[in-house]
């Protein structure tokens, strides 16, 4: 079908700039307005369409020929038959090159519509909720261009090799359908990967492994008894031995020296409720917990809390629900939201170049955004982040978004809300 615009396109109608595009064809001119593109046209064909335009449906289709005794008639009828012929071929030429055009037009279209499409499956994945999000970073890895997403049913990854497009897509990891509550990918040892939360037949995970990128889990420790553990965060800096968690209750925080095998258990910073946990990339003991009442850093594995003020984070009505250490280790990412009764929930990314001591807005911020749960860094200066979204357009989303410019634009790698893609 063409629509208005393509036909516009055609013939050089351009209705903004308020054009009309006149047509001589047998003497007679046609001027080409709103009225005559307002219709449907569908496996016309294109003399037909070019004669309908016009309102002149049947000189443009044939010359009628008559015969003469009169050879001054004849001569007179050759001349006319030849102009016709000439305004005939100038129509032909006309409808080749409409042709032409409406052809790659439609391939154009064609194509940019399958193309859409591709992007489309590309970014859309079938996940319910999207909890963490992680990356190797480390450059001894030889699957950097892996992005893994931890859903409510299971691990989902996509190659993000070429940043600038979304030419691949999300496909499932392994067979485990488990809630992975808490994830994170160890950034030191190439294929090792951690998780925890729910099977789908209910319970608790406790802690577990990965050895293969994510296809295969075991047990390492329930953590706790006589049921065991659900963590809803956990994080790993450059030293694979020392892992931090905490569960979904975020009243304490576990430490575990030897790779998850035991766990120690010290006090939340100012008996606040942990949301969210990060270690910093290039210090293992130093460790960063969003709470629901700000920010607070650790040097001493957690024996020790230090709030970190800035007016950003300030009070006791912002809760920073995720947080993430690029591995240089002074960079870091937040995302601040309101905690307090009739907040709008919308909340913002916040930025450090200083190893969390200064915060600034980040220039792009992400539309709808309620609560990111995770940041992770690839060792190409790419952050991506896994939130929640939600707007009055397009609903609620679990989506996972990318930035290659510190934060001043964010680009949407995946979603299980197609309204994003469409603007609702």
């Amino acid at each position: 079908m063409l629509d208005t615009k393509t036909f516009s396109l055609i013939v050089s109608y351009r209705r903004q700039e308020k054009k009309e595009y006149k047509v001589k064809t047998n003497s007679k001119f046609f001027i080409l307005h709103d009225s005559m593109l307002n219709h449907d046209f569908t496996n016309v064909n294109l003399w037909y369409l070019i004669c309908v335009r016009l309102h002149h449906p049947c000189k443009l289709l044939g010359v009628k020929k008559t015969r003469s005794n009169n050879n001054a008639n004849k001569n007179k009828k050759l001349i006319r038959n030849n102009q016709k012929s000439k305004r005939i071929a100038l129509v032909a030429t006309i409808a080749l090159v409409a042709a032409i055009s409406i052809g790659l037009i439609g391939f154009m279209t064609t194509s940019a519509s399958q193309n859409n499409d591709s992007v489309s499956q590309n970014l859309t994945g079938n996940w319910m909720d999207v909890h963490g999000v992680g990356i190797y970073s480390s450059d001894k890895a030889d699957n950097n261009d892996a992005l893994y997403l931890a859903t409510h049913i299971g691990l989902f990854q996509k190659d993000v090799s070429n940043n600038t497009s979304n030419s691949s897509g999300w496909t499932e990891v392994g067979n485990d359908k488990s809630d992975f509550m808490g994830f994170t990918i160890n950034p030191a040892i190439q294929g090792v990967m951690y998780s925890s939360g729910h099977p789908p037949t209910g319970g608790n995970l406790g802690f577990r492994i990965s050895e293969d990128n994510g296809e295969t889990w075991q047990k390492v420790s329930d953590v706790t008894t006589p049921s065991p553990i659900d963590f809803h965060t956990m994080t790993v800096g450059n030293n694979p031995e020392i892992i931090y968690a905490a569960s979904g209750r975020g009243d304490n925080i576990f430490i575990s020296t030897d790779e998850g095998k035991n766990w120690t258990i010290a006090s939340p910073p100012g008996g606040q409720q942990v949301i969210t946990l990060a270690a910093n990339q290039s210090n293992p003991d130093n460790v960063y917990a969003g709470t629901t009442n700000g920010l607070f850093s650790s040097i001493d594995q957690g024996k020790n809390w230090q709030k970190i003020n800035d007016e950003l984070m300030s009070g006791n009505e912002t809760m920073v629900t995720g947080i993430g250490i690029a591995p240089d280790g002074k960079t870091a990412y937040a995302f601040v939201a309101p905690n307090q009764p009739g907040g709008t929930g919308n909340g913002y990314i916040i930025k450090s170049t200083d190893g969390a001591k200064l915060w600034t807005k980040t220039d792009g911020q992400i539309p709808g955004a309620q609560f990111v749960s995770k940041f992770a860094f690839d060792n190409k200066g790419v952050v991506y982040t896994a939130l929640i979204q939600d707007s009055t357009e397009t609903g609620v989303a679990s989506s996972a978004y990318s930035s290659n410019d510190d934060g001043k634009t964010w680009k949407l790698e995946g979603t299980n809300n197609n309204k994003l893609l469409t603007g609702g």
